[in-house]
C-alpha cells in the first residue's frame, strides 16, 4: 500500500510543478515577512554551530498555532483553502528556532476523505540561517474536527550556514487539530556540497 502511495506521489509531484511554484510565489513574501518580524528571530545566537557533514540527517519537531486560513485559492474558488502555521522547533543540525509554513489544499479538505495538498515551509535557526522546503502530500481528517498533513519533499534549499545543502529528501507530518494548535515533525537526509 505504501509503494502504491509513493508511486502516486511521484507522478503527482511531476504534474504539479507549476502549482508548487505558484504556491511558493504567493506565500513566499507573506511567510518571509512574518518570519523576519517574529520576536526572537533577529536575536537568535549564531555561534556554536557545528559544520555540516556530507550526508547530514535533519530532524526537527515543533509546536505552534494556525495563524490564518488562507484567504485565496489557486483553483479560483472563493473562500479559504488552506492554513498558515507558525511556531517554534527544535532539531539537529538546525538548532532551536521558528517555523513558518503554508498548507494549500485548494479548498478540498473534507471531514470524510483525504485530499491532495502542498506544504511550503521554512525552518529558521536565525534570520540568516534557514532551510526552505516544499512537500507534496495529502490532508486527511483526524475524526475529531481537525486535519493531518503527511507528505514527502525533495530538494530542500539552504541559506546562510545551510547554503551548502545541495539536495535531500524527507517526510513531514503536521497535525492541525480543531482547536488551532499545530505540531510538526520532519525527518530528512540532506546532501551537503
Amino acid at each position: 500500500m505504501l509503494d502504491t502511495f509513493d508511486a502516486r506521489q511521484s507522478s503527482r509531484r511531476t504534474r504539479n510543478t507549476r502549482r508548487i511554484r505558484r504556491t511558493l510565489a504567493a506565500a513566499g513574501a507573506v511567510v518571509a515577512a512574518a518570519a523576519l518580524s517574529a520576536p526572537g528571530i533577529a536575536a537568535a545566537e549564531v555561534g556554536g554551530s557545528s559544520p555540516l557533514r556530507p550526508h547530514q540527517p535533519l530532524i526537527a519537531t515543533g509546536t505552534g498555532k494556525v495563524t490564518d486560513k488562507m484567504p485565496f485559492c489557486f483553483s479560483g474558488a472563493p473562500g479559504p483553502c488552506g492554513w498558515f502555521v507558525e511556531g517554534t522547533h527544535r532539531g539537529t543540525p538546525i538548532r532551536s528556532g521558528t517555523f513558518f509554513a503554508m498548507i494549500d489544499d485548494e479548498k478540498a479538505a473534507s471531514a470524510r476523505r483525504c485530499v491532495p495538498a502542498t506544504y511550503s515551509g521554512l525552518l529558521y535557526e536565525s534570520a540568516d540561517d534557514y532551510i526552505a522546503h516544499v512537500a507534496e502530500g495529502r490532508v486527511c481528517p483526524d475524526h475529531a474536527g481537525g486535519y493531518v498533513f503527511t507528505g514527502r519533499f525533495d530538494g530542500p534549499s539552504g541559506f546562510g550556514r545551510f547554503r551548502e545543502v545541495s539536495s535531500g529528501r524527507g517526510r513531514i507530518l503536521v497535525t492541525l487539530p480543531a482547536h488551532g494548535s499545530v505540531t510538526i515533525a520532519i525527518g530528512a537526509h540532506l546532501r551537503v556540497g
